[in-house]
């Protein structure tokens, strides 16, 4: 039997989301523009809201590191390795 090869895993790299551009824009604008939208004749739908919430909140330790960002793809290609 030949010997087991060893292939290195990935490191895991906490995601940061905090330090995105993207995170900012949203974080300080959100309650805006969800107020906006509110009070507009095109409502936003709730699962839109939901989203953005979540995205603030996914991979930010102040909200618990229990959260699953896991099927959430923010700023990730589909199929990128995400370390």
């Amino acid at each position: 039997m030949p010997a087991a090869t060893h292939i290195p895993l990935p490191s895991y790299r906490r995601r940061q989301p905090e330090k995105e551009p993207l995170y900012h824009i949203l974080a300080e604008h959100l309650e805006t523009f969800l107020q906006q939208a509110r009070t507009s004749e095109h409502h936003l739908p709730f699962h839109v809201e939901k989203e953005m919430r979540a995205y603030l909140e996914c991979g930010v330790l102040a909200y618990g590191a229990g959260i699953d960002c896991k099927r959430r793809h923010w700023g990730t290609p589909r199929g990128a390795a995400v370390r």
